[in-house]
């Protein structure tokens, strides 16, 4: 073998131990946190604001359905209300004519 040989196979040699040597060091640091993967969830920005006006413009409908629910149901309550005492007012008409003091039977 020449010089040249000789010192490329070096070469060779000292690449191939400095790879097997960086994989190495990549290996004990992923077994240094016992394996687990590490996930990162970065919200920030546009994101969450879009979704804090989502959620609030949902809440302001929520709440203006329910006010408006409540004027209706107050509303349909004084209209059964009203009904019932007309009714209670048609009922004693009608006793009213049906019970008849009775006739006095004139004297002999």
């Amino acid at each position: 073998m020449t010089k040249d040989e000789n010192r490329r196979l070096l070469e060779d040699t000292l690449a191939a131990a400095k790879t097997v040597e960086a994989l190495e060091r990549s290996r004990a640091a992923s077994v240094g946190n016992g394996g687990a993967a590490n996930i990162n969830i970065n919200a920030g920005g546009v994101g969450v604001y879009v979704a804090v006006c989502a959620c609030l413009m949902t809440l302001t409908g929520l709440v203006i359905a329910c006010v408006f629910a409540v004027s209706v149901f107050t509303e349909q309550n004084a209209q059964i209300r009203e009904m019932r005492m007309r009714y209670a007012e048609i009922q004693a008409y009608i006793n009213a004519g049906l019970v008849q003091p009775p006739k006095e039977e004139e004297s002999k």
